[in-house]
């Protein structure tokens, strides 16, 4: 790494970052937009989209991908937070729709496929360029803050669903004041909701490090592969 809060590139790499997170942040900027259009034309809630976990997380892969497109060689604490926080999120929507969600949901055209974009395509794609395209940008212990988000994500999903009674329909599951089913306390005890988020909470830490851990050993493997 340089000084200044930037990395060294060679121009060859550099154009392959550019260009493949360039593309990442074109298909999510086209997927988002229509998904936004067609929840206007059905009539759902907009403000319940953006509250799914789902929806955020790629809006974080979006704004990280476009920011190493546009500086692939800038680092800096907050960059690198909010990227830990869109590869940690993104990875954890991919599993958790995959294992717990996936059976539940009912689409079909337009819907299917952003639907697949988001919970397959951009989590795919983004562990993807984390593991083979780079920029190696190491993550830092401090980094780990982004977890205020997903506790403050949670702390309003149960408090807006238990006041303001919002109606999610989004997945195709039976509507609901929660954005995901195993949330729902009306439907399921409150010990297994309980349960649930632990669990969940516990593998999100646990990605937090190991993305963290595994971006060192990725650098460590590339030194000089950059400046070459």
């Amino acid at each position: 790494m340089s000084a200044g809060g930037s990395i060294e590139l060679s121009p060859t790499r550099e154009r392959v970052v550019r260009s493949y997170y360039g593309a990442l942040a074109l298909l999510l900027a086209c997927t988002l937009v229509a998904q936004v259009r067609l929840s206007s034309d059905e009539g759902r809630s907009i403000v319940n989209m953006f509250s799914y976990f789902t929806i955020q997380s790629n809006v974080l892969v979006f704004v990280t991908a476009l920011a190493v497109a546009l500086r692939p060689r800038a680092s800096g604490v907050v960059g690198q937070t909010v990227r830990l926080a869109a590869l940690c999120g993104i990875t954890l929507t991919g599993l958790v729709y995959g294992t717990i969600i996936a059976p539940h949901v009912h689409l079909s055209g337009e819907a299917l496929v952003y639907d697949y974009v988001f919970h397959y395509v951009v989590p795919a794609a983004a562990v993807v360029g984390f593991v083979f395209v780079g920029p190696r940008t190491p993550f830092r212990t401090v980094n780990l803050v982004f977890l205020v988000w997903p506790v403050l994500w949670l702390v309003y999903t149960m408090v807006r669903g238990a006041v303001a009674e919002p109606v999610f329909r989004g997945l195709g599951e039976v509507p609901s004041h929660y954005p995901y089913h195993f949330l729902d306390v009306d439907r399921l005890p409150t010990e297994e909701v309980a349960v649930t988020i632990v669990v969940i909470a516990l593998v999100l830490v646990g990605l937090g490090f190991a993305f963290l851990h595994g971006e060192r050993w990725l650098e460590s493997r590339s030194v000089g592969e950059d400046v070459r």
